[in-house]
């Protein structure tokens, strides 16, 4: 982990590390101590009523006191209720605590999943006031389907070897 911190500074880039399931507060906290990342994204995927889920308001109260940048990779299922409607209860302590709303645009899954239209469900239903869409580009996705990406003020790729 030392030589991929080492080549983000070296190159001007900011060192985060992604958590994907399972994970709780604990575990979200020890990895960004241990690591020395700049931020931390976790991931928000695992539907909000299953015994599994992850408690936001503890994870967001475990790492407010760090001086890292905090954000949430999601496809919206942590933050509905089990007839799948938005419930704002749950993503609320990390709207509180200024963590960032990184949207899933994978359209090759999900063809509505545009950046307008989850940036609109953030916004809208869940309380956040900024997004920043993930872009797909696998199952022949590319740049060029999602044409908007450049109206927010970032956006990142998920599995970007098959643009190479």
């Amino acid at each position: 982990m030392q030589q991929v911190r080492d080549a983000c500074v070296a190159h001007d880039l900011t060192f985060t590390i992604w958590l994907t399931r399972p994970f709780d507060a604990a575990i979200v906290r020890q990895a960004a101590l241990d690591s020395g990342a700049a931020g931390v994204i976790c991931e928000g995927e695992i539907p909000g009523y299953v015994p599994e889920a992850v408690d936001w308001a503890a994870v967001a109260a475990a790492v407010a006191d760090l001086p890292i940048h905090k954000a949430v990779v999601t496809n919206f299922a942590a933050f509905v209720t089990e007839e799948g409607l938005p419930d704002p209860s749950k993503s609320a302590p990390l709207v509180q605590h200024g963590w960032a709303c990184m949207t899933e645009c994978y359209l090759s899954e999900a063809p509505m999943a545009t950046p307008e239209n989850t940036d609109f469900y953030a916004r809208a239903h869940l309380g956040w006031t900024a997004t920043q869409p993930v872009l797909g580009l696998y199952g022949g996705k590319t740049f060029a389907d999602y044409p908007t990406r450049d109206n927010y003020a970032n956006w990142s790729v998920w599995d970007a070897g098959e643009v190479l």
